[in-house]
């Protein structure tokens, strides 16, 4: 049943994380046999944008939901390689990117800048760095070591210190990056 207006807005966190939790199935799916399902990506994107599309969802943590997804999905074609094995980032053929996907991305991205910095905020800023990088090596490594550290502050997760630790090796130096692995 659709929620009232007046509890719609309480629900809504739990709506965008299951179409996170949807969409993170898809990109990096736990079927062996099958490790990318563009059809679970596709359907939480369908479904973040018809959020965006009522005034009490279109909301700034909805906007930069739907900008993450845009920003990932866009990698989604360098993914995998001829064998079906997946291709780190650093190894992607980045002229395989989906440019107008990345386009739509920064859209949404602009459209959530208002007073609230969610998590989604967040990971779609680091996602952005990624995507609009010439290369793994031009990447605003400090930048995204910046927001990995604003996420440990306010979303602490082993992922996120991991990622934070990873971004610390290429932002900072090896022993900085050490240093955080051992904690």
């Amino acid at each position: 049943d659709l929620p009232s207006p007046r509890e719609l807005p309480k629900r809504l966190d739990a709506a965008l994380h299951c179409l996170y939790l949807l969409f993170n199935e898809g990109y990096n799916s736990s079927h062996p046999e099958q490790l990318i399902r563009e059809d679970l990506c596709e359907e939480a994107m369908r479904l973040a944008y018809l959020l965006t599309q009522t005034t009490l969802t279109n909301l700034p943590r909805t906007n930069a939901l739907l900008a993450l997804f845009c920003f990932q999905a866009s990698r989604l074609q360098a993914r995998l390689d001829e064998g079906g094995n997946i291709i780190l980032l650093k190894h992607q053929d980045r002229s395989k990117w989906y440019r107008p996907l990345i386009q739509k991305g920064f859209s949404f991205l602009d459209a959530a800048t208002q007073e609230e910095t969610s998590i989604y905020h967040l990971e779609a800023a680091i996602a952005y760095l990624h995507a609009v990088a010439p290369s793994f090596e031009d990447t605003d490594w400090k930048a995204i070591y910046y927001l990995y550290q604003v996420l440990a502050d306010h979303h602490p997760s082993e992922f996120v210190f991991l990622n934070k630790a990873i971004a610390a090796s290429y932002a900072v130096g090896k022993e900085e990056s050490l240093k955080q692995l051992e904690t």
